[in-house]
């Protein structure tokens, strides 16, 4: 059998992957934040159908040997550890989700809101009001 630390290896290496290459197109401006989920739910429908066309091919190729304990052992935990994989980014299935990634992620720079100015705005009743306008800075150190 395979040791239970290694069982869950590929599902920690296609999320590490996986927040490393949004933050990185993120960094970039490739990518909007608010398109950050919809990147993560299509990634992660791109994992499942790779996993679970391995596994059927894994099992089509190994289903006539079935009377070896030993590969079948083998065969049940790849089973386990593809299937558990197939929802490595399920922690990251919500705009809160991803923005608490973001902020616990070693490279992740907070933005301040720094204030540029002010307008003004005529109200509706003909009034003037004077409105701070602000931007999101991000600090480069």
């Amino acid at each position: 059998m395979v040791p239970d630390e290694t069982l869950y290896a590929l599902k920690d290496l296609i999320k590490e992957n996986a927040i490393s290459f949004l933050i990185a197109l993120r960094a970039k401006g490739n990518i909007p934040y608010t398109e950050s989920l919809d990147f993560i739910r299509r990634l992660s429908t791109v994992i499942e159908l790779v996993i679970s066309s391995t596994l059927q091919t894994i099992n089509k190729v190994f289903s006539g040997i079935s009377e070896v304990s030993e590969i079948c052992g083998k065969i049940v935990a790849l089973n386990e550890q593809l299937g558990s994989a197939k929802s490595a980014l399920i922690d990251l299935d919500s705009e809160y989700k991803i923005q608490q990634m973001y902020e616990r992620h070693p490279l992740f720079v907070k933005p301040e809101t720094v204030s540029v100015g002010t307008r003004s705005e005529i109200l509706s009743d003909g009034r003037t009001e004077i409105v701070e306008c602000t931007a999101e800075y991000v600090p480069i150190t």
